[in-house]
């Protein structure tokens, strides 16, 4: 079978799956977040689309949807490689990822992308999974893809995970926003000038959904109840206990050269 049917098959699963109830109110809650703050922008850039979920939870924003794979049915455009976007610097008002960047082999080099073509005075959100002393031992036994512990050592020039659609790890995000080196530089490389912002989520009501893949059924109202809980926890807390990482780049003036 090959590499391109495997993933449309792996999309498939995840579409049919994200209309469960459990994980329909999840994410309404989690693209909450990022319609906050692309609400009223005109054109926004979607990078890994996937088979277009986007499209359930942020009705009426204009949303150009990309992915290695098309996918008609959400309008999702297929080919596009997040490192090397076809678009002109200053194309978007706003970008954003979800569970996207910690596939890409060079992240680095997507992010600078992102930041290119996102027009300066507005912002690329990033959800991803984050790694904490709680989420570890359930990424690491339930998750199909790697789960370092240790914020990894690496180069922005070298490949953090491979070429697969499906490789991954879940430590990627953490492993270059937590890190001051690694935010220097990304502000080095980039061509605008860029702020940082970091929001810890969800210690429990992520995996009481059983996430895409393998979803829990019937538990929508522990569902909320859990998000209605999680709102109220200290950031501080959330940072050793939660699942997800809310990453937003304030993208500023292009860099005087």
């Amino acid at each position: 079978m090959s590499q391109s049917k495997t993933y449309e098959q792996f999309l498939e699963n995840q579409l049919r799956n994200s209309k469960i109830q459990t994980i329909q109110v999840y994410f309404k809650f989690l693209y909450s977040l990022v319609y906050s703050r692309l609400a009223g922008k005109r054109n926004i850039l979607e990078i890994g689309s996937g088979a277009g979920i986007s499209s359930e939870f942020l009705k009426g924003l204009q949303v150009t949807r990309t992915d290695l794979l098309a996918w008609k049915d959400n309008d999702v455009i297929g080919g596009i490689d997040a490192m090397n976007l076809p678009y002109e610097d200053d194309a978007f008002d706003g970008i954003f990822a979800v569970d996207a960047l910690h596939h890409i082999p060079f992240p680095a080099k997507a992010l600078t992308e992102m930041i290119r073509v996102c027009a300066p005075n507005n912002q690329v959100i990033l959800v991803e999974p984050y790694v904490s002393i709680l989420s570890f031992p359930v990424y690491r036994v339930f998750h199909t893809e790697k789960t370092s512990w240790k914020t990894l050592k690496f180069h922005f020039d070298r490949p953090m995970v491979g070429d697969k659609p499906n490789e991954g790890d879940q430590c990627i995000a953490q492993s270059i926003f937590l890190n001051l080196d690694k935010c220097d530089e990304l502000r080095t490389l980039s061509s605008k000038e860029i702020t940082i912002e970091i929001q810890y989520l969800s210690p429990l009501a992520f995996f009481a959904t059983g996430g895409l893949t393998k979803p829990i059924r019937g538990l929508s109202i522990l569902i909320s109840a859990l998000i209605k809980f999680e709102e109220r926890m200290p950031q501080f807390l959330l940072k050793q206990l939660g699942s997800r990482i809310f990453v937003v780049i304030g993208v500023q003036s292009p860099k005087i050269v």
